[in-house]
């Protein structure tokens, strides 16, 4: 079941294990002359698979509880266990509806709840006239960059310092209207 988070979900989001293990990362290449910006985004296997740990930001959580903000849980049927979240701010000017989190615990992936959240995410920034969902993630997390794409969204950006760790952020967007 998918619902609004309550201020009371907050501890169980952060407690879901957020890590995920990858076998490849994007690596980013800029070359600039004056003529010209070149961007080349090449996926490069890692020689074993790699471990990415990752927390979930309380900051980020409370300020998503706010009345403009989608902020959904996935909790099963008969028990209150949060076991995935999804966050999402809406950008007025440019009618976006950026996602910045979608989080299943590891024992609940692969059973369809992140498609689940990303249709919700779709429908509530339709609801609020957004003309376009983007998804912010970090060209280390080539598991979220295949569900995404699997899922129609396109590379339509990046950021080079975005993330407070300096991690590149490439975004994916999809039309709604």
């Amino acid at each position: 079941m998918i619902r609004d988070a309550l201020p009371d979900d907050l501890d169980a989001c952060l407690d879901i294990d957020h890590h995920y293990e990858t076998h490849h990362v994007w690596r980013m290449a800029i070359q600039i002359d004056n003529e010209r910006w070149i961007t080349t985004f090449q996926k490069e296997r890692l020689p074993y698979p790699t471990q990415i740990a990752h927390t979930g930001n309380r900051e980020r959580l409370v300020l998503s509880l706010a009345k403009d903000m989608c902020f959904v849980v996935a909790v099963g049927k008969d028990d209150p266990l949060v076991f995935g979240y999804l966050t999402m701010r809406i950008d007025r000017i440019h009618k976006h509806g950026i996602i910045q989190d979608i989080v299943v615990e590891q024992n609940f992936r692969g059973r369809g709840i992140g498609t689940r959240l990303l249709s919700i995410a779709r429908r509530w920034a339709s609801e609020h006239d957004a003309r376009q969902l983007m998804v912010e993630v970090s060209t280390k997390n080539s598991p979220a960059i295949v569900f995404l794409q699997n899922r129609g969204l396109r590379f339509c950006g990046f950021n080079d310092q975005y993330f407070q760790n300096q991690d590149i952020s490439v975004f994916f967007g999809q039309a709604i209207r």
